[in-house]
């Protein structure tokens, strides 16, 4: 954001140099442009703390960013999907993520989540998930972290039926050295993007 969107607009000024007009007209070019409004929205509320900074650094007297239009938001409707729903998406894609997209449905659980779920944290005969850490991708370099609040670390008690799909699908696919449950088909981690447009989204379209 600050390189690609703030930088190309105001490299060159100096902090006093800029006002209100020139931050409106900035994110007019930007919703000209076709950037999402959560976008914009985002890179003005970057640019408003660097001002921020400055006027209590006593270097501006105040920030040009207040009383700016943003484009809305719209907010969409959520999708929620019936049981039967489901069970034709679990059938639509590819075998190795039917018992992927199951545990996803049935338990809420976060992309980042299902794809950091190992061995170590299932337990068949207790029928629980232990949600301890979350995989993901920054800049093509995957990263398992824990999660950011403690709410978010938590045990999940899954459908009766639902360690039989899993075990079917460790038999098929074992788990990788690390003990992944879900892996890519070249063995490792799920990488997001590559699994939804290889994977998700002829899926959904199916």
């Amino acid at each position: 954001m600050w390189g690609s969107l703030i930088l190309p607009a105001f490299a060159n000024a100096s902090l006093g140099a800029v006002n209100p007009a020139d931050v409106q007209q900035w994110v007019a070019q930007l919703d000209s442009a076709g950037y999402a409004p959560a976008t914009i929205r985002k890179a003005h509320q970057l640019l408003g703390r660097i001002f921020s900074d400055a006027v209590q650094a006593g270097l501006i007297v105040r920030s040009p960013c207040h009383n700016i239009t943003l484009p809305r938001v719209e907010a969409s409707e959520m999708r929620f999907l019936s049981p039967d729903e489901i069970g034709h998406l679990a059938d639509a894609i590819d075998s190795r993520y039917r018992a992927m997209v199951l545990t996803a449905a049935y338990t809420g659980c976060r992309f980042g989540e299902i794809a950091a779920l190992d061995i170590d944290h299932y337990d068949p005969n207790r029928r629980t998930l232990r949600i301890e850490r979350s995989l993901s991708e920054v800049r093509g370099h995957l990263s398992f972290s824990e999660p950011k609040t403690p709410a978010a670390r938590r045990a999940i008690t899954i459908p009766t039926w639902l360690p039989q799909v899993l075990a079917e699908h460790i038999n098929t696919y074992p788990a990788s050295s690390d003990g992944l449950i879900f892996t890519a088909p070249e063995g490792g981690p799920i990488r997001r993007n590559t699994f939804r447009s290889r994977f998700w989204l002829p899926a959904v379209a199916d």
